[in-house]
């Protein structure tokens, strides 16, 4: 008989609160799912209600969010400071291969 325990992962420390946080918290909470609201309007007429759909998940994403940013603010994660690393990680990965480039 096999016996096995499994070690629950440790929880990630709060975040360390600063003046002006809850606020810029609350800015990256309604961005995001703003601009999957916004950016949902240009799909193409062909796919329905795919739209209204996204909307509806970017809502309650924002709700979510929002209450993260506001009242848990310690739990809140930055997501533009997220693209902001993966945008910085691909251009650096675009400079690499163009400065190894022959030509």
């Amino acid at each position: 008989m096999w016996v096995i325990w499994v070690r629950e992962p440790e929880p990630e420390p709060d975040a360390a609160y600063w003046p002006g946080r809850r606020l810029l918290a609350a800015l990256d909470a309604v961005l995001w799912p703003g601009l999957w609201m916004v950016g949902s309007r240009s799909l193409p007429p062909a796919s329905g209600d795919l739209w209204l759909m996204v909307c509806g998940f970017a809502f309650l994403s924002l709700c979510s969010r929002l209450h993260r940013a506001v009242a848990m603010n310690g739990r809140y994660r930055f997501t533009t400071w997220l693209v902001a690393k993966l945008l910085f990680a691909m251009a650096l990965v675009g400079c690499l291969i163009r400065c190894s480039a022959p030509g």
